[in-house]
C-alpha cells in the first residue's frame, strides 16, 4: 500500500506547462524526489519504531546530492559502488612537518576491477 508518491515531470515538459500557465510545481531531479520520500519515510519510522533507518539504494542513487541529504537524517545508506568511483589508500602518518595528507594514493588496480 503506497503512503507518498511524488511525480517526476521532465524540465523541458514543465516548460511547455509553464508557456501554458498550468505549472503547478518547480522542476526537481530525481535524486532530488527521491531524497525527499526518503527523508518523509525516516522521520516516520524514527517516531514509529525510535531506531536507526537503513536505506537500500540502487547505484545510480549513491550521489552527493542524495547521500548528502540523507546524512543529515541520520539513516544509514547502503547501495553498490558507483562504476565510476575513485578509490584511495589510507593516507600514511605524517613524516615530517607540514600540511597533512588528506587521503591516500589513488588506487588503479580497484578502477581495473571495477571495469572487467
Amino acid at each position: 500500500m503506497p503512503l507518498l508518491a511524488l511525480m517526476y515531470v521532465r524540465q523541458k515538459d514543465l516548460q511547455i506547462l509553464e508557456g501554458i500557465g498550468k505549472a503547478p510545481w518547480k522542476f526537481r531531479t530525481k535524486l532530488e524526489l527521491a531524497a525527499e520520500l526518503v527523508e518523509w519515510c525516516v522521520t516516520l519510522f524514527k517516531s514509529w519504531f525510535r531506531k536507526r533507518v537503513m536505506v537500500v539504494a540502487d547505484g545510480a542513487y549513491a550521489k552527493r546530492p542524495f547521500l548528502k541529504r540523507l546524512k543529515a537524517t541520520g539513516a544509514v545508506v547502503v547501495s553498490r559502488l558507483r562504476k565510476d568511483a575513485a578509490l584511495f589508500d589510507v593516507p600514511e602518518a605524517a613524516k615530517r612537518p607540514g600540511n597533512v595528507r588528506s587521503g591516500g594514493w589513488r588506487d588503479p588496480s580497484c578502477d581495473r576491477e571495477a571495469i572487467g
